[in-house]
């Protein structure tokens, strides 16, 4: 994983550097949302909406759910 830094002393040739940090809760012990849930609703196709269902049914796995 790369992080970038914000900070001005990290600039460098006019390009602003930005520091990112990801933290995915699946199961709601870090996080009072799903942030899988809350990328996915900001980033993803609207299908994924019909994958999580199916994987509520128990017809995929969450495996397949994942990666597709």
């Amino acid at each position: 994983m790369e992080l970038h830094d914000l900070s001005a002393s990290h600039r460098g040739a006019g390009i602003l550097r930005l520091r990112m940090l990801f933290l995915v809760d699946f199961d709601g012990t870090v996080a009072p949302t799903d942030t899988v849930d809350a990328l996915l609703e900001r980033f993803a196709d609207p299908e994924w909406r019909r994958l999580e269902e199916r994987w509520v049914r128990g017809e995929i796995s969450s495996r397949q759910c994942m990666a597709a």
